[in-house]
């Protein structure tokens, strides 16, 4: 009983660009939730789903996948995430970031 797990990476990125992700896990949900702080723009909401992430138990380290998201954590110090963001305006900001998309 209140049993939850969150999963959490922090980019600060050129020009004062910051990404955050976000994977929440309880018994009964799972919310993933990215966004993007643009200064002089403000925050867009990249991916934002409580469709849980299919875990690859096989993987060396952590391996969570979804419709918009990817996520492989060797646990080596290196991490790699794969948005496929399917809102325009979450595309164009990650376009307008130089952060490609899928």
């Amino acid at each position: 009983p209140g049993l939850h797990d969150s999963l959490q990476y922090h980019f600060f990125l050129g020009g004062g660009l910051f990404l955050a992700l976000r994977v929440f896990h309880t018994a009964s949900l799972q919310s993933t939730t990215a966004w993007l702080h643009e200064p002089g723009l403000g925050t867009v909401e990249l991916v934002n789903t409580y469709t849980p992430l299919a875990a690859d138990r096989a993987a060396p380290g952590l391996f969570l996948e979804g419709e918009e998201i990817t996520i492989a954590d060797g646990g080596d110090g290196s991490v790699a995430i794969d948005l496929r963001p399917t809102s325009a305006s979450a595309i164009a900001a990650l376009r307008r970031a130089q952060v490609g998309d899928g």
